[in-house]
């Protein structure tokens, strides 16, 4: 199933990313859902998106590879 892997940042949050994934267009839909939804003081940035075949393993991949950076 095709979807979206995309890379967010947020003003409020100096030097973190949060990299997600969706079915939905992360620019028109994930987006304003996350600046809404969250406590976050800023809104959301999109910095990068992707549609890809299998996104939420790509998505899985990329948190695997990082994860000896997360906090």
């Amino acid at each position: 199933m095709a979807g979206f892997v995309y890379i967010m940042s947020n003003p409020s949050m100096v030097g973190r990313i949060k990299i997600g994934q969706t079915s939905k267009d992360p620019k028109a839909n994930r987006l304003r859902e996350l600046s809404a939804d969250t406590a976050a003081a800023e809104p959301f940035h999109l910095e990068y998106y992707c549609y890809v075949e299998e996104y939420e393993k790509l998505e899985a991949l990329v948190h695997a590879e990082l994860a000896h950076a997360r906090p």
